[in-house]
């Protein structure tokens, strides 16, 4: 009772009192929840994950207990205690449940990698949440993908067109309130149909450029580790995008090569709206997500490794950890999303201007 009370004093508190600055966490405290949504138009139950503006979060919980059954949490804890160290997040930043922020806040809907899960990228999903941007991430390949070692997510145009729609429900689902209906946490929840923002990593990515040409609520669009447009899943045409556009290119990805990358260079030079271009150096394809690691799959991005960078190829080097992976992505993507979602000057600002930090190199056109 006395935690509803605090909701209650606290909620026109919606700004924090520390200036706005994109390149370190937000002020605001993060939730997070997980919540189903029945999509009976296709017969398909998602589970969705989201992040948010709280009044007040605890901080610390282990990434296992995002499973909320006990043996797939079990599983998860498991992939964790076995992973190098170093390369997996092992906790998170945000509180369960946390009672949400009355305030009403742009969105990020996030498309998760190959066979990953809604919470592969959660640490980007709370540096934006403290911002005050809520993201929202459906599980596109079931229940804990990855538990086993396998890649069982087909990567075809009909399972590009399924993630395509579960962004689309989960957008429905957000902005009407639906979506956060069913958790007492989230009655304070409301979001800004006209801020909306898109997000993926690796096939994500081709989801976000998918979504982003036939859904015109989206206001901005960011892609990680991967072009939006591909000949191997034809449909996207990244010129035919009118909103802003960014990519993070991994200089060392491990998963898309060298070969990847000039697609994914050459997206940027197609775009025909305002882009930015992010390379990191010696960072792989998971080096921009907290899985690094957890699985086969998903093992080079942290620890040894040989490059796959033009002229380099084979070079002994150590990849760059994957905090710092994180971290930059995060500076760089909340920048973004905060300049054309919160329409903040700080960010526009900074956008237009971007630091020079140690291994980044940025493009702008």
């Amino acid at each position: 009772m006395l935690r509803w009370l605090l909701v209650l004093v606290l909620a026109a508190c919606s700004t924090p009192s520390e200036p706005f600055d994109p390149w370190a966490r937000g002020a605001f405290p993060v939730g997070h929840a997980t919540v189903e949504l029945d999509d009976a138009d296709r017969e398909r139950q998602l589970v969705v994950e989201v992040w948010y503006p709280a009044v007040e979060a605890r901080s610390g919980a282990s990434v296992a207990t995002f499973e909320s059954a006990s043996d797939a949490q079990s599983v998860l804890q498991a992939l964790l205690d076995d992973a190098p160290d170093g390369c997996p997040t092992q906790t998170m930043q945000a509180e369960r449940d946390a009672p949400a922020l009355a305030r009403e806040s742009p969105l990020v809907a996030y498309s998760h990698c190959l066979s990953c899960g809604r919470y592969s990228a959660f640490s980007l999903a709370e540096w934006l949440a403290s911002h005050g941007i809520v993201v929202v991430a459906p599980d596109h390949a079931g229940p804990l993908p990855y538990a086993d070692g396998s890649l069982d997510e087909p990567l075809d145009l009909a399972q590009l067109g399924l993630r395509a729609e579960d962004i689309g429900v989960t957008l429905d689902a957000a902005i009407d309130g639906s979506l956060f209906a069913s958790n007492d946490a989230l009655a304070a929840l409301t979001v800004d149909g006209g801020a909306i923002g898109m997000l993926g990593h690796s096939f994500g990515s081709a989801t976000a450029g998918r979504v982003t040409t036939s859904d015109g609520r989206i206001r901005a669009v960011a892609g990680l580790a991967a072009p939006m447009e591909s000949p191997l899943l034809p449909g996207v045409a990244v010129a035919d995008i009118d909103v802003p556009i960014m990519f993070v290119l991994a200089e060392e990805d491990n998963s898309i090569g060298e070969l990847g990358n000039f697609v994914l260079r050459n997206n940027f030079d197609d775009a025909g709206s305002p882009a930015w271009r992010v390379d990191i150096a010696d960072a792989g394809h998971w080096s921009v997500a907290d899985v690094a690691g957890l699985v086969e799959p998903f093992s080079a991005g942290c620890g040894r490794g040989e490059r796959h960078s033009a002229g380099r190829m084979g070079e002994p080097f150590d990849y760059l950890e994957p905090a710092r992976g994180i971290e930059v992505t995060a500076q760089h993507i909340t920048t973004f999303f905060a300049a054309h979602l919160l329409e903040s000057p700080i960010a526009m600002e900074r956008l237009a201007d971007l630091p020079a930090t140690e291994g980044v190199t940025v493009l702008a056109r």
